[in-house]
């Protein structure tokens, strides 16, 4: 009877052979039965031949055979394998992929040029990593702070898919900011999650202080849906208030909290995020849909409410901030 050992490097081998000999985006006969003959080893050889697999994965010639790989271990950690030792030797693969990217292609009018295996590769080394780095959040905000590996992704998101979700999923980021309103008492704790810039966050926050924030207005369902990620489709966004830095406790258009920016610029005030609403500075502060994306599904964008504060609590944090004591409405307010 073959020992566990021998069972693990066979399969292992046959899983390598196949699919350095890969072609194509769907798996060859061989590479499908033998990553489907997985299912009949006992849990624990399978695990160690999934991070064999995982180790190999630099070794394999062929990257549409690489990808495939890649999606088959993000499938396994989406039915409960543990993605962390399989992130290194997966970013690093993918990174030797990303670096045979002709130099000076970096826009989509590009693909075509690219080898069609490479293309395929990249997709799918992408999709596979994406899964796995959606469920280690640490490993996420490292390679946020890695210029050097954020170079290669920038270099190449414009031309695979692949490195604009793993971009995408790296700049996505989670935390609680206490909303103040610039001129009435009021305040609202809320919190969101895997959001990448702050225009995406307006729309998200605007619909959860609808009706509970003077100058709130009625939200356009459709922009929401396709916001959550629900539907997809092209829409314009706008802004309710002027959004402003909570160390700024005037309204100021150099004091703003940038659309384009992340969500993680807001700064703090005694270790929280603190921003405010000021009645609109300019006519107009408009998005498109094109902030809103890509979704990741592992990681859905939301903003809920924690808490609304209280008139004492909302006063606290006023002048925690510097804000001046509540002010009569000026003419204009009655037209919100």
């Amino acid at each position: 009877m073959m020992n566990a050992y021998m069972k693990t490097h066979t399969a292992l081998s046959r899983i390598l052979e196949a699919a350095r000999k890969q072609q194509g985006p769907e798996p060859s006969q061989t590479l499908g039965d033998s990553l489907n003959a997985l299912v009949d080893l006992p849990p624990d050889e399978r695990s160690n031949v999934q991070i064999g697999l995982a180790r190999m994965l630099a070794e394999v010639t062929s990257p549409a055979g690489a990808g495939l790989l890649t999606v088959y271990l993000g499938g396994a950690v989406e039915g409960g394998m543990d993605p962390l030792p399989a992130i290194p030797f997966i970013l690093k693969a993918f990174l030797a992929l990303c670096d045979r990217i002709e130099t000076g292609s970096e826009n989509t009018d590009q693909l075509p040029e690219l080898e069609e295996q490479l293309a395929i590769g990249l997709r799918y080394m992408g999709q596979g990593l994406v899964a796995h780095l959606a469920r280690c959040p640490d490993e996420c905000r490292k390679l946020g702070s890695d210029v050097g590996i954020l170079e290669k992704l920038e270099k190449a998101e414009n031309i695979t898919p692949g490195a604009l979700w793993v971009l995408e999923l790296i700049r996505k980021c989670s935390g609680e900011i206490m909303v103040l309103h610039g001129i009435v008492q009021k305040g609202i704790h809320v919190r969101y999650e895997n959001i990448s810039n702050c225009f995406h966050l307006f729309t998200l926050l605007q619909a959860a202080l609808e009706g509970r924030m003077d100058g709130s207005k009625r939200v356009d369902k459709n922009v929401l849906s396709i916001a959550l990620g629900e539907t997809s489709g092209d829409c314009l966004d706008s802004a309710w208030w002027h959004y402003g830095r909570g160390d700024c406790p005037k309204p100021d258009i150099m004091a703003s909290v940038f659309g384009e920016m992340s969500p993680c610029t807001i700064p703090e005030i005694n270790d929280r995020q603190v921003m405010i609403l000021w009645p609109p500075i300019l006519k107009s502060r408009t998005w498109d849909a094109g902030f809103f994306g890509p979704y990741i599904e592992a990681v859905p964008p939301r903003v809920n409410i924690i808490e609304e504060l209280s008139v004492e609590r909302a006063k606290e944090w006023r002048c925690r901030i510097g804000l001046k004591a509540e002010e009569r409405k000026p003419a204009w307010w009655k037209f919100w």
